[in-house]
């Protein structure tokens, strides 16, 4: 059965031109009426119910952005293929919340045309196979995430991986791909909803390479679409140049935001299914190996191969115990010349899979070192996962270092700092404690109580604080207490002995001489 095409323009040729250019029977399209305005058009889908609509957004009486809007408000199902001479955000950020199937610019493209139309004509012939919704989804998701890693320690077979994780895949061949999304610069707009972005690519990875597939899921992890690849192994040379194809369109898509581009990493394709996450780690390897070479472009796995050079263990093992014993000391100045002799090797040598676990590692053994004390500043998941994204986001291997350097070199600080706050406060709090109670029978163990430490801890503390022991410090108060009682009091010593807690005066005076360098009688009489 036909699908049925109405197409709309304010330009009677373009219409007639549009006609021309699609392939209606290889496609099996039928065009069944035009509009030259945006109520005509509205009024043809009323009558015609037709299932695609090819319009352009500037249009009399009603754009076509409007058109698309009223449909969706009453419920129509059919699908549109926008056309624009505009690139601005405006535009195509309300055709991807609209769910617009495509958004092709002027001049348009005939092959561009029809691929557009093939993927949405297969995708209306296979409604029930098109892109999992609900938890199916969230069972795709988990599986690329997690469940494909745990293929590698316990295989299982074709039917049961299918029946846990409602796959359809088929013998054949398995492959990842993975289209990175990136930052180059300021964007003219910044998305409300990125998310939309991203479903859109995602949406044009089911419908570019589902005809060649026996099952395709993806999902979207960070600012990566990434999608498992199951077909035929007849259909590898079609599948590869029709990636080149999704790319071209995906690029295109993306980069109409400014700011903003995409780089395809492509792993190797296995036979084994067991074998998907190998796939998966090497187009994430591939992403990080986009630094070395350029954002925007393809990367394949055995674009790079296997890197023919001695392995980094001993070198990376030897600076990742530097690094641990910086962390240990909190010490930013080694940690920094750490980080910038690991950049310091060559690009081929830091693009390697081995550097890229390295980078990955280094927050891990911070927070290692550091968990109890990040537990009372920060949740520790929500500061690891800020981390992660901060390092997900580097377009180069120059910021990769300095984001490396200026992440974890300021939560050091801040480590530091609550680490000093932490145990001064005891402190603190021991010192008013010793001014308020100066005139009672004080001990360690009463202060360290007070302040909710054991006293071996606090002795410890305060001794590195302070540079003296608690009980100097407690004397050398007392006698302050004693010196001005001395000078403005008519007291005795006997008085003065007892107002400090001193119940034998003549024990007062000798500690007092200790501590002043004088006796408490021959102070007196200095101040009197």
């Amino acid at each position: 059965m036909k699908l049925k095409v109405i197409i709309a323009d304010d330009e009677h040729r373009i219409c007639q031109m549009l006609a021309r250019f699609i392939d209606c029977e290889a496609l099996n399209l039928e065009i069944v009426d035009m509009a030259s305005d945006g109520e005509e058009l509205l009024s043809k889908i009323r009558t015609e119910n037709p299932d695609i609509v090819i319009t352009d957004i500037c249009m009399p009486k009603e754009s076509g952005m409007e058109v698309i809007r009223q449909a969706v408000q009453m419920g129509l199902t059919c699908k549109f293929i926008i056309i624009s001479g505009f690139r601005q955000f405006d535009y195509a950020y309300t055709a991807l919340k609209y769910d617009v199937s495509d958004y092709l610019l002027k001049p348009v493209d005939k092959n561009e045309l029809n691929t557009a139309l093939g993927k949405i004509a297969w995708q209306l012939r296979h409604k029930n196979e098109s892109i999992p919704s609900g938890k199916e989804q969230d069972i795709h998701h988990y599986f690329i995430l997690k469940g494909a890693k745990k293929l590698l320690a316990k295989p299982v077979a074709l039917g049961e991986l299918n029946t846990t994780y409602r796959t359809n895949f088929q013998k054949g061949l398995f492959q990842v791909i993975l289209i990175r999304i990136d930052s180059i610069g300021k964007p003219r707009s910044i998305p409300e909803n990125p998310a939309s972005i991203h479903r859109e690519v995602q949406n044009k990875i089911i419908g570019h390479l589902s005809p060649y597939c026996h099952d395709i899921i993806a999902t979207r992890e960070w600012d990566d679409i990434i999608a498992i690849l199951n077909y035929p192994e007849r259909n590898t040379e079609s599948l590869q140049s029709v990636l080149y194809e999704l790319f071209s369109v995906v690029k295109r898509n993306v980069e109409m935001f400014g700011g903003v581009t995409a780089t395809l990493c492509i792993g190797s394709a296995y036979a084994d299914i067991n074998k998907i996450d190998t796939s998966k780690t090497e187009a994430t390897d591939a992403a990080w190996k986009r630094m070395a070479s350029k954002l925007g472009t393809i990367i394949t796995a055995e674009a790079h191969g296997s890197e023919h050079q001695p392995s980094l263990e001993p070198t990376l093992h030897a600076l990742e115990q530097r690094i641990q014993k910086a962390f240990e000391t909190l010490n930013i100045k080694e940690y920094s010349t750490c980080i910038e002799e690991l950049f310091s090797f060559p690009s081929q040598v830091i693009s390697s899979s081995e550097v890229k676990h390295f980078v990955r590692s280094i927050p891990e053994l911070f927070f290692e070192q550091h968990e109890s004390t990040l537990a009372e500043m920060y949740t520790i998941e929500h500061i690891a996962k800020e981390i992660r994204y901060e390092l997900r986001m580097v377009t180069s291997f120059t910021t990769c270092r300095s984001t490396l350097i200026r992440v974890l070199s300021g939560l050091m600080d801040e480590v530091r700092d609550h680490m000093y706050q932490r145990n001064t406060k005891p402190i603190r709090l021991a010192m008013d404690f010793v001014k308020s109670k100066y005139a009672n029978p004080i001990t360690l163990d009463d202060v360290a109580s007070e302040v909710g430490l054991s006293s071996v801890y606090f002795s410890s503390i305060f001794k590195k604080e302070t540079s003296q022991n608690f009980t100097d410090f407690l004397m050398e108060y007392r006698m302050t207490i004693a010196k001005n009682l001395l000078k403005s009091s008519n007291l005795s010593i006997k008085e003065i002995a007892h107002e400090v807690s001193f119940l034998d005066p003549r024990y007062f005076s000798k500690v007092f001489k200790k501590i002043v360098g004088i006796k408490p009688t021959d102070y007196k009489k200095i101040y009197s």
